[in-house]
């Protein structure tokens, strides 16, 4: 009984993310840009703005790239087991 409720909530939790995935099938790095910003920080000082943004683009990314592969993998043993 245990075992069929985590699965019954399993299902209810990844139909959604997989709902929210098929949304964006044609994903490329500047699909981003296409998508609405509706809500946007107001930056009054252009030139620390774009000293900021200089200063981000040196440092290291947030996610590797094998973060990913991890997360994909984890979702397919998820999709089998569904």
């Amino acid at each position: 009984m245990f075992r069929h409720a985590q699965s019954h909530i399993l299902k209810q939790i990844l139909g959604k993310v997989v709902v929210k995935r098929s949304v964006m099938k044609k994903w490329n790095p500047s699909s981003w840009q296409e998508m609405n910003a509706s809500q946007q920080a107001n930056y009054p000082d252009e030139n620390q703005l774009s000293n900021a943004v200089d200063e981000l683009k040196l440092l290291p990314p947030i996610v590797t790239s094998w973060d990913v592969d991890k997360l994909d993998l984890k979702e397919k043993k998820l999709e089998e087991f569904i």
